[in-house]
């Protein structure tokens, strides 16, 4: 457990110097001050736009930070043999990566939280009332992040660290786009349109966790939604998680 925490720690320090960080939080800023500039163009629809673009700047803000920071993190492990120096200690490789993992989730968490601050403030400017459903949904993109992170750890078992980040893409797009591609399945005719519905279930639905409409247009979440939109996220999380350790555990790396 003691080196768990070290490994940890170390990650946050070094995440912290990493140049692309506060670039990020910086686009994300730039959003949104467009999303205000935009609403002047519509009066009516001001406050909502500024929600709209603020929400979507931050998901795809963490989106990126979870994939640029474990593809960076395994990638620079591998590449500079600093996993080779950690193991000859010893540590065992999946308690190594799960430092990794936690340390990163904790890097995520801290740009959460700064983003969240600077999106009440543009609430509190805009005079938009702050309910609940804006932190369900800020922590729904939380754990999005974290599921893509998951993914970055697996897919570095099988592919090269230039593919990774477009393997994550993928899975964004087609988790935020199952529910309209089995839509459209349902349209046509064909052996596919039988067995599509048993092949989209290998994707996480990233739509569960994506209530920023609900924000916009002021609606509320329910507990049970909600408890099983994180429930469907700490699954998936924990077995693509578990899958990817234990793939890492029987790697030869010394």
């Amino acid at each position: 457990m003691a080196r768990l925490i070290i490994i940890v720690q170390n990650t946050i320090k070094e995440g912290l110097r990493k140049k692309f960080l506060p670039g990020l939080l910086f686009f994300c800023f730039v959003i949104l001050v467009f999303s205000l500039f935009l609403g002047q163009l519509s009066i009516n629809e001001k406050k909502r736009i500024t929600i709209d673009f603020g929400l979507a700047g931050i998901q795809i803000t963490l989106s990126a930070l979870s994939v640029l920071l474990g593809s960076v993190f395994i990638s620079g492990d591998l590449e500079q043999r600093t996993i080779w120096a950690v193991l000859s200690r010893p540590v065992r490789p999946s308690v190594f990566f799960l430092g990794r993992f936690l340390g990163i989730t904790s890097l995520i968490f801290l740009a959460l939280c700064a983003l969240s601050l600077t999106l009440t403030s543009f609430f509190f400017y805009l005079d938009v009332s702050i309910s609940l459903t804006l932190f369900q949904a800020l922590f729904g993109f939380f754990l999005e992040s974290i599921l893509l992170l998951a993914f970055v750890l697996f897919f570095f078992n099988f592919i090269t660290a230039f593919l990774v980040p477009f393997y994550c893409l993928g899975i964004f797009v087609i988790g935020h786009w199952l529910d309209s591609l089995l839509y459209l399945t349902k349209k046509g005719t064909g052996v596919f349109v039988g067995i599509f519905p048993y092949i989209i279930n290998i994707f996480p639905n990233l739509e569960y966790g994506n209530w920023k409409t609900a924000v916009v247009y002021g609606d509320t979440i329910s507990g049970g939604d909600f408890s099983m939109a994180v429930l469907y996220f700490l699954l998936w999380i924990g077995c693509i998680l578990s899958l990817s350790l234990f793939l890492f555990e029987r790697k030869d790396f010394l």
